[in-house]
């Protein structure tokens, strides 16, 4: 199969006009630009259907090829990230600052790639690489599939990554330097899910199954906590991760009960947060479920608690 390199396909994308007429990117620190998901850069006034239409609009750069595993080759399930200006403090343009975007493969590694020429290194190159598990789940293939989260005052992107027992991690790092921040990675599996600290019934990760973590993250507005979502076909589960304290703080999963299976929160956004602070997580396939809320019988009974085929808002006190 072929090996793709990252692009960046736009040259106006994202674009604001500045004070002498001329254009500078706007940070994309989630997926789909904000906590809501909006997707919407209110600040935009260049990018029209004319100017897509044009010759300026193509690709001005390409990286190298990122990291196999094996013979999985790399796959950017997750959207890129971007940043304006990220002071550089070990790469060969230290004490600069300059453009960077980020990006995680299904290989399991995260980088940082150079946006735009500069100090005689070409936009593309690879500032660092961090290789986030040594057995990625799925031969390769599922290593690290959901979008990132930047925290630029913490100086952090979070990023999940799945190893061959399909225990996941989450990790911290630099966003100068790729360095994995003091305490982190912080594991998600059965052994740090225990069925204690679910906010809805018993159910808890069970070991030997598998859990897929595809939804983007999301950050408290303080930064204090990473929202991370798990589906999808065993119970959903919405985890909330103690970014001061380097642990799991709480979860809530769709199902109450472990036999009660789907309800998988599932959807590449992730979970989304309101101005409010409130955090909304949609639940997929659960089929019983389904049929039970119409008043047809299914494979279980109706039961308080089950949020197959649901759409729910959830309240944290970080």
């Amino acid at each position: 199969m072929r090996k793709i390199p990252l692009l960046l396909t736009v040259s106006l994308a994202l674009a604001a006009p500045t004070l002498a007429g001329q254009t500078e990117l706007v940070d994309k620190t989630t997926f789909h630009g904000n906590a809501a998901r909006e997707g919407w850069n209110r600040a935009e006034t260049v990018l029209t259907p004319e100017t897509v239409a044009s010759g300026a609009f193509g690709q001005i750069w390409q990286s190298p090829v990122f990291d196999s595993a094996g013979a999985a080759p790399p796959r950017l399930f997750a959207s890129p990230l971007y940043l304006a200006s990220v002071m550089q403090r070990s790469s060969p343009l230290t004490g600069q600052s300059v453009p960077v975007a980020y990006a995680v493969a299904s290989t399991g590694f995260a980088y940082a790639v150079l946006a735009a020429d500069r100090g005689g290194l070409s936009a593309g190159s690879i500032l660092w690489r961090k290789r986030l598990t040594e057995t990625p789940c799925q031969n390769g293939e599922m290593g690290s599939i959901s979008t990132p989260v930047i925290d630029k005052v913490a100086g952090r992107i979070y990023v999940t990554s799945c190893r061959d027992d399909w225990a996941w991690d989450v990790h911290a790092l630099d966003l100068a330097t790729g360095d994995e921040a003091k305490g982190w990675p912080v594991e998600i599996s059965y052994r740090t899910m225990p069925a204690s600290i679910n906010r809805n019934g018993t159910t808890r990760f069970e070991p030997g199954q598998i859990y897929f973590q595809r939804g983007a993250l999301n950050l408290s507005a303080n930064g204090a906590r990473l929202y991370v979502t798990f589906g999808p076909d065993l119970q959903g589960f919405l985890v909330s991760v103690d970014t001061r304290k380097a642990a799991v703080a709480s979860a809530f999963s769709s199902m109450p009960r472990s036999d009660m299976q789907q309800g998988g929160m599932w959807g590449a956004s992730g979970a989304t947060i309101d101005a409010q602070g409130r955090i909304h997580v949609v639940t997929g396939a659960s089929f019983a479920s389904a049929l039970a809320k119409r008043g047809i019988p299914g494979v279980y009974p109706e039961s308080n608690g089950a949020w197959g085929q649901s759409i729910l808002q959830l309240a944290d006190d970080p």
